[in-house]
């Protein structure tokens, strides 16, 4: 009997480089596609692929550690360049998915609010547009 994947824990590594984060928003891919419709007795539209406009992004965000860190998170700036980063999905301990794009651009990085009035972590966000998100064939 199947079971769903639940208490989910992901590990992502920068060219093999492993950086932690708390967590990954706008993980998929898309494509664009044009819609035809022939003449004649047809039910249904036709679609065809074609090539993109606009990059998939994906969201990386993670809580700020006290004091200098040297982590790869922080030395990521805007407009470089990422390559091969993969995101291994685990469930209790075991690896169930393993997601990944060949290259990427770092559209983006900012800070959550500072307040000193609440006790919350602080919090980087980075956006990066990216190749496209696949999935790597995994034999269970």
């Amino acid at each position: 009997m199947a079971e769903f994947l639940t208490g989910l824990e992901f590990d992502v590594r920068f060219d093999l480089v492993r950086v932690s984060f708390s967590k990954v928003t706008n993980v998929g891919s898309k494509i664009e596609y044009d819609t035809f419709i022939e003449g004649g007795q047809n039910d249904t539209p036709l679609y065809l692929k074609k090539p993109k406009k606009q990059p998939d992004t994906i969201i990386f965000e993670k809580g700020i550690h006290t004091g200098i860190t040297s982590n790869i998170f922080g030395m990521l700036k805007e407009g470089m360049r990422v390559k091969n980063v993969m995101i291994f999905v685990r469930s209790q301990g075991k690896t169930d998915r393993i997601l990944y794009f060949d290259s990427g651009l770092v559209l983006s990085k900012e800070f959550g609010d500072f307040d000193a009035v609440n006790n919350a972590v602080l919090i980087e966000r980075m956006e990066i547009a990216h190749s496209g998100l696949k999935e790597m064939p995994f034999l269970f």
